[in-house]
């Protein structure tokens, strides 16, 4: 996506980036093509995936840009391998709780934790959309950025209906 995208655009991009994921998540693609999708589309600094299973988040896949040191990509992946629910102090477990998109920034207090990482990813601020299959949160896809991600913005949309076309593959 590019900055002149409108909201219209994100539709059909979301279709196409959600085709890598089921791919993946059906077992006949890979976790690389579909997160790198999303990189590009967003120009994020990291992405990731992660399913509910019991009271944790585990994480699916992660890929972070090429300029990213590798021990802060592997230490994140690290970290969030399994993600308590009671891990309230990252967007991840927020978007999941809340069931709403949650942005985490650089300089809030109310999330410290995706703050810390924000730093170590060279990034201002992160989006965490919960994947909702009725009344139930399975899962949440998230981005890390360089630049701030207007709610409602392209770059929402396209998060927010990546998320929604990727939820049945989660369940």
């Amino acid at each position: 996506m590019t900055k002149g995208d409108d909201d219209g655009a994100a539709v059909p991009r979301a279709i196409e980036l959600s085709d890598h994921f089921r791919s993946w998540l059906e077992g006949n693609g890979s976790s690389a093509t579909a997160l790198e999708a999303v990189l590009t589309a967003t120009r994020a600094r990291a992405t990731g995936l992660w399913r509910l299973e019991g009271e944790h988040l585990v994480l699916l896949g992660f890929r972070a840009v090429a300029d990213m040191a590798p021990q802060v990509s592997e230490a994140f992946a690290a970290a969030t391998r399994r993600t308590p629910l009671a891990a309230d102090d990252l967007a991840i477990v927020k978007a999941f709780t809340t069931r709403q998109p949650t942005q985490g920034r650089l300089q809030a207090h109310d999330l410290p934790g995706s703050a810390s990482w924000l730093q170590r990813f060279g990034a201002v601020e992160s989006l965490a959309v919960p994947a909702l299959a009725g009344t139930e949160t399975v899962g949440v896809l998230a981005i890390s950025s360089c630049e701030a991600i207007p709610s409602g913005g392209p770059v929402w949309t396209l998060m927010v209906d990546l998320t929604a076309a990727i939820t049945p593959s989660l369940t």
